[in-house]
């Protein structure tokens, strides 16, 4: 890995709610998940209690808790339900576990051991599927596995359209890929397949990323260690040179982070170095054209040119979210604008981002939790 911690800005937070407000609240209404006493409740922008801390936990989702039909699983007393936006219950509590509805209006549920689906009124449409099976992706299909694991897809009416065969079958991509996985006896190793079950990458590499990036592109490392892209089409774009890169992240900004003889640099989608390799660490570029780097042990932020803007005097520093983003130094983290302003002091244990919409991040100074606004600064901790 090229980070010293996992960027943040990425990671999902297991959490729950109940309400307790007379506000309706609009359907694209962004609601913030916060921790009270273990328990999770939500609030608007404004820092509003919208859902008091009384539900013990929801499918997690880093874009939104809440589906498109404006229906989140939550659970509570040991079952899973499904709450609108002001907390009513709109299908009852009795599952033993629930996710997020798919685009397409279907949800996976569970009692016992088997997995079925239902629509937004509550209505079981697929029975007893299997004791596992996935979201449905865009184009209509589903992983499911059978009863020895093994995984294939099926489709909005339950049938088998790409056979059983994989260890692990993920989501279908907006491109109509999807990463699939078979265990030869020493773990996993990944390749794509297309919605039709033919094979576009061929599962034999160690180290895959989930999805392709904006470029079109995934990154990939084979079996010498060293890492290149493939297109959408399996034709190796970026050759595999490299020593390391963004497995996780790919192209950003129309960059990537790659690593050769223990020094990055940054390249384009052709695989041309577009930043000399020079930093002892680098990450993918943010929305606002940084990207976090280090050199000397200290991590800055440099722009499109290679130069710093930021000067390196981090110990740490993430990805900008929102034009601001968690930095740390002398072992306590804070946050910072994009032009290097201290909008959060250096002084928390820890400081996580919600999710991707909200302006809310979770700080934790000696199991202290309290949320600060990343744009204004304003500390907010919940009084029951």
């Amino acid at each position: 890995m090229y980070m010293k911690k996992k960027s943040r800005i990425w990671l999902l937070l297991i959490c729950a709610f109940s309400l307790n407000c007379e506000t309706i609240y609009a359907q694209n209404e962004t609601l913030t998940p916060f921790q009270y006493n273990g328990n999770w409740g939500f609030i608007d922008n404004e820092a509003n209690v919208v859902i008091d801390p009384v539900y013990s936990n929801i499918t997690p989702s880093w874009d939104d808790p809440f589906s498109e039909n404006g229906l989140a699983a939550v659970e509570a007393n040991g079952k899973w339900g499904y709450i609108d936006r002001n907390g009513e219950t709109v299908i009852p509590f009795k599952y033993d576990y629930a996710r997020k509805f798919s685009k397409n209006g279907l949800a996976a549920v569970q009692i016992g051991e088997n997995v079925s689906y239902i629509d937004e009124a509550g209505e079981v449409i697929l029975s007893n599927i299997s004791k596992y099976a996935g979201d449905f992706s865009d184009n209509g299909l589903a992983s499911v596995s059978n009863d020895q694991m093994i995984s294939g897809y099926m489709n909005e009416s339950g049938e088998i359209v790409i056979p059983f065969g994989y260890d692990q079958a993920d989501e279908f991509g907006d491109n109509g890929l999807a990463r699939v996985g078979i265990d030869g006896g020493d773990g996993i190793e990944y390749g794509y397949i297309n919605e039709s079950g033919e094979i576009i990458i061929s599962t034999s590499y160690e180290m895959m990323g989930l999805c392709f990036d904006e470029e079109g592109l995934v990154c990939a490392e084979d079996e010498n260690g060293k890492v290149g892209y493939f297109d959408e089409k399996g034709n190796i774009a970026v050759p595999f040179q490299y020593d390391n890169g963004g497995i996780m992240f790919g192209f950003r900004c129309g960059l990537a982070p790659v690593s050769v003889n223990g020094r990055w640099g940054y390249i384009d989608k052709e695989g041309e170095t577009v930043i000399a390799f020079q930093y002892d660490q680098a990450i993918p570029f943010s929305s606002n054209g940084l990207a976090a780097a280090q050199i000397d042990g200290k991590w800055g932020y440099i722009d499109r040119g290679g130069d710093f803007v930021i000067p390196p005097q981090y110990d740490w520093a993430d990805m900008f979210d929102e034009d601001t983003a968690i930095v740390e130094m002398d072992g306590k983290e804070g946050m910072i604008n994009a032009v290097g302003d201290m909008i959060v002091p250096c002084q928390y244990d820890s400081i996580i981002s919600t999710i991707s919409q909200s302006e809310w991040v979770n700080c934790s100074l000696n199991d202290d939790i309290k949320y600060i606004n990343r744009k204004t600064g304003t500390i907010w901790k919940y009084e029951p």
